[in-house]
C-alpha cells in the first residue's frame, strides 16, 4: 500500500347481526325462491304458551336478537408456495460442506511458506525492477503452475511484461494465471483477485540501524500468500465455479501503482467482462482485539460490500468500511491497486486487516511478526467471497455515490 502524506388479528368473518323481522323476511324469500324438501325443512320447536299477564307488572327480559350466519363457499386449497429465492451471494446449504472441505487447505503453514519465499532477507526488499523481483515472480508463477491455472493468451508463461519501474530501468511483469469457469454462459465473465508482490528494496537512510532491508512481509507478501491460498481452495473444489477467476500479482505498486495502471490500459481480459476486482493488501496482522474483522476501501461506492458482509457472516468474519478502523484507513481507496481498474469502470476495492501500524513501510515489517493463525479464517472467508461471486447470478454494481464520484461500468452486460 502506498505511503500516505497525512468508509391479524383475525376478525370474525361472515357474521351478520339482524333483527327478528329481517330474519323472517330472509327466510320467507329463501322458501319462496325454490321448493324445499322434507329433509331440508328445518325443525321449528313450538314455544311454550306465555303465562297470563300478572297483576303486578314485572320487568321482562327482551327477546334475544336473531342471528343468521351467512354461509360462505369452501375455500380452495392453498396453492403450493414457490420457494423463496436465495439471497444474492449466500451459500446454498447443499454446497457448504464441499466448500468447507476445500477451504481447510488454507493453513497457517501454507500462508507462512509463501510469505517466507517472498520476504526473506535474500530477496532484498523486491524493488521494481530487480533480479529479486524476477525471482519473486517465479515463485508466484510456480504456484500458479502447481495449481494448474491456465496461462492467458495475453500473458505468456504467466507474465505480462512491460517497463514497470522507472523509464529505461528495464522490464518487470504482472504475473497472471486463469482459473476457468465451467458455465458456457458465464465463463467469459471474470472475477479478478490481486495483490502486489514488489516492495521498497534496501534502505538508503542511516536511521534504520543494521537492518536495512524492507522485507515487506505484511506489505504485501501477506496479500500474495492469501491470493495463492484462494487459488488453492478453488483448485480443491469438486466443481469449478461458473465464472472464471483471474489471479494477478502486480509489480510496481510502490512505484505509483504502475503494474495495475498498465493492466488497466492493457487488460488481459476485457474490463466489460470483469464482474469485480478484489485486491488484497496487508492481511497479516488482524490484531488481538479484532481477529475476526477485515475492512474494505470505499465500500459506499458499490454494492460489493454487501457480498462481503453476507458471505463473511457465514464464515464468522465481519467486513467493515475502512473508516470504521480509522481516518487513515478510510481514505485508502485511491492508494492501492484497485484504483486504476475502478477508474476503468470495474467495481474494484481493496481488502485489508488491522491498522497501518508502526511497521508500515519500515524495515521491521518482518516474517516473524505476521499472525498466521489469525489470517487463516479471514483468508478462508475471502476464498468463499470469491467463490460466491464466481458462482452467483448477481453482479456488484456502482452505487449512486460511486456514480457521483465518477465511476461507471465500462459496458453493458448481456
Amino acid at each position: 500500500m502506498r505511503r500516505l502524506v497525512v468508509t391479524c388479528a383475525a376478525g370474525l368473518v361472515g357474521l351478520g347481526i339482524v333483527s327478528c323481522q329481517a330474519a323472517t323476511d330472509a327466510w320467507t324469500k329463501l322458501t319462496s325462491d325454490a321448493p324445499v324438501s322434507a329433509a331440508q325443512t328445518p325443525t321449528v320447536a313450538t314455544a311454550p304458551a306465555k303465562p297470563e299477564t300478572p297483576t303486578k307488572l314485572e320487568p321482562t327480559t327482551p327477546e334475544p336478537t336473531a342471528v343468521v350466519k351467512q354461509i360462505e363457499p369452501p375455500k380452495p386449497p392453498d396453492p403450493a408456495k414457490a420457494p423463496e429465492p436465495a439471497r444474492p451471494w449466500a451459500t446454498p446449504a447443499a454446497e457448504s460442506a464441499a466448500f468447507e472441505l476445500a477451504a481447510a487447505r488454507v493453513t497457517a503453514d501454507l500462508l507462512r511458506k509463501n510469505v517466507e519465499a517472498l520476504a526473506a532477507d535474500d530477496m532484498n526488499g523486491r524493488p521494481t525492477p530487480s533480479p529479486e523481483l524476477e525471482r519473486a515472480a517465479q515463485v508466484i508463477a510456480s504456484e500458479f503452475g502447481r495449481l494448474a491455472l491456465e496461462v492467458p493468451s495475453r500473458a505468456p508463461e504467466y507474465r505480462q511484461r512491460f517497463e514497470c519501474g522507472a523509464p529505461g530501468a528495464g522490464e518487470s511483469s504482472n504475473v497472471v494465471g486463469l482459473f476457468p469457469g465451467f458455465d458456457v454462459a458465464l465463463a467469459e465473465q471474470f472475477i479478478i483477485v490481486s495483490a502486489h508482490y514488489d516492495h521498497l528494496g534496501i534502505s538508503d537512510t542511516p536511521d534504520t540501524g543494521d537492518d536495512t532491508i524492507f522485507n515487506g512481509a505484511n506489505d504485501d507478501a501477506s496479500g500474495v500468500a492469501a491470493m495463492i491460498a484462494i487459488a488453492e481452495v478453488l483448485h480443491a473444489l469438486p466443481n469449478r465455479p461458473r465464472r472464471s477467476v483471474l489471479f494477478v500479482g502486480f509489480c510496481g505498486e510502490e512505484r505509483g501503482l504502475r503494474g495495475s495502471s498498465h493492466y488497466a490500459e492493457d487488460p488481459v481480459v476485457p474490463h466489460g467482462s470483469t464482474v469485480a476486482h478484489l485486491n488484497l493488501e496487508m492481511l497479516g496482522r488482524p490484531g488481538e482485539t479484532t481477529p475476526t474483522r477485515a475492512w474494505m476501501t470505499g465500500s459506499k461506492l458499490s454494492t460489493l460490500g454487501e457480498a462481503l458482509v453476507t458471505v463473511g457472516a457465514e464464515a464468522g468474519i465481519e467486513f467493515v468500511d475502512g473508516e470504521v478502523v480509522g481516518a487513515t484507513e478510510g481514505n485508502l481507496f485511491e492508494r492501492s491497486d484497485n484504483y486504476p481498474l475502478a477508474r476503468a469502470g470495474v467495481v474494484a476495492h481493496s481488502i485489508s486487516t488491522g491498522r497501518l501500524d508502526e511497521f508500515y513501510h519500515h524495515v521491521d515489517d518482518e516474517i516473524a511478526l505476521l499472525e498466521y493463525e489469525r489470517m487463516v479464517p479471514i483468508v478462508r472467508a475471502l476464498a468463499r467471497v470469491v467463490w460466491r461471486l464466481a458462482q452467483d447470478d448477481a453482479k456488484p454494481q456502482w452505487t449512486a455515490a460511486g456514480t457521483a464520484a465518477g465511476f461507471a461500468p465500462p459496458g453493458r452486460w448481456d
